[in-house]
């Protein structure tokens, strides 16, 4: 892993945490009842919503992580990395707007592989079934089982903790759990979402 970013790296794992964790409060709020109380079984609206918020969450995430511990070479499409040859070429693709990253696959692929990350086979597991709930959910349209919204948010807070904040703490920063997710989500979120029957047992899992 990288021991530092550089100052280009830093700027786009910045830009990718934050619109990541627009996406994923978003989500939040829909496992959330209004009233920010805890509930097991979501509206079909709301499931939808947390749903896709999540993984578009997710998929930033991700190339934060790589581009954070492994270098911004890793998520550049391959067809564009037969071209450069340094950092520099990269950043001046960013600037133009014509940097391709790798597709989510891909990149999903390689968490996978030894010395990336710590995430389990199990993980892994999730993190497709995830991918696959919100593909049908936006290209197939496919129906919403009862079986799906059963317990659905208790699945979904978990996803976020376990993967997608994962993948979105910062190392380099030395933080405890909760001082990061004061940091990433803010004081007012991360104190509603603290008082959900379930979380402390999932910051302790």
């Amino acid at each position: 892993m990288k021991t530092n970013m550089t100052k280009f790296e830093q700027h786009i794992v910045s830009s990718l945490t934050h619109n990541a964790t627009l996406f994923l409060k978003e989500s939040i709020k829909h496992i959330l009842s209004c009233d920010g109380s805890w509930r097991h079984d979501l509206t079909l609206d709301d499931f939808i919503l947390a749903v896709s918020n999540l993984q578009i969450a997710m998929e930033l995430s991700l190339k934060a992580y790589l581009v954070r511990n492994h270098g911004i070479m890793t998520v550049v499409h391959p067809s564009q990395k037969k071209k450069v040859t340094c950092e520099a070429d990269v950043q001046k693709l960013y600037d133009a707007r014509n940097l391709n990253v790798q597709d989510f696959e891909a990149l999903k692929n390689m968490l996978a592989s030894k010395g990336v990350s710590d995430l389990t086979k199990a993980d892994l597991a999730v993190i497709s079934e995830f991918q696959t709930m919100r593909n049908k959910l936006l290209h197939m349209t496919c129906d919403v089982m009862e079986k799906d919204l059963k317990d659905a948010s208790d699945r979904m807070l978990a996803y976020s903790i376990h993967i997608v904040m994962y993948l979105l703490y910062d190392r380099f920063k030395k933080q405890t759990p909760d001082e990061f997710f004061i940091d990433t989500l803010g004081w007012d979120f991360y104190d509603e979402l603290r008082h959900c029957a379930h979380y402390s047992d999932l910051i302790e899992e």
